[in-house]
């Protein structure tokens, strides 16, 4: 039982600590897919923001797509989307003030697609 005692808080540290960067990894792919495709829907002539935005919103739960966004830039050769979401913590680990250095608190992506 003492063993068990003194084991658990590391255990479980480790098993929310993987749960959470499994949730970061999961917003990052979103977000990284999103960036992509509004700046090939931009690059045709269709609206960046508006397909980067759609996309986050299928991908992701409502609560989290809600605070996500996404600009579109024209720059010289080509056009930039840049995607944006806020990621939270899902067992709430990360949000502890010790840990609150171990997860980035934005995942972000920047696609350039030139003409």
């Amino acid at each position: 039982m003492v063993e068990f005692a003194i084991v658990l808080p590391f255990f479980l540290m480790l098993v929310l600590g993987a749960i959470d960067w499994g949730w970061f990894f999961m917003v990052q792919d979103a977000v990284s897919n999103a960036a992509r495709e509004g700046a090939r829907a931009a690059i045709v002539g269709d609206d960046g923001e508006l397909k980067a935005t759609t996309l986050l919103g299928g991908m992701l739960p409502p609560t989290e797509a809600a605070r996500c966004t996404a600009a579109q830039t024209v720059v010289p050769n080509g056009i930039r989307v840049d995607a944006t979401c806020p990621v939270g913590s899902l067992s709430g680990i990360t949000e502890i003030p010790p840990f609150t250095w171990v997860m980035p608190a934005q995942a972000t992506a920047r696609v350039e697609m030139r003409l």
